[in-house]
């Protein structure tokens, strides 16, 4: 049962979005076009944003890339 639980976890770590580039201009995010991960890939860009005291404005998806594309806007 343990073991089927760590699959799982890792399974699902691995499809979490992550930060591919990014700058102060905006960047683009992979594992980011599925229903669950668009609104957590939104949350880490505007996370990111913030750090320049702007906010995340998605600019693109592709969802054969699984990337989303933002700029970080004032």
């Amino acid at each position: 049962m343990r073991a089927w639980l760590l699959i799982a976890t890792l399974a699902l770590a691995g499809c979490a979005p992550s930060m591919q580039g990014a700058n102060e201009r905006g960047g683009i995010i992979r594992h980011a076009t599925s229903d669950f991960n668009r609104e957590q890939a939104f949350q880490l860009a505007d996370q990111h944003c913030h750090q320049f005291g702007r906010s995340a404005r998605i600019s693109a998806t592709d969802i054969l890339g699984d990337t989303m594309t933002f700029d970080c806007v004032q």
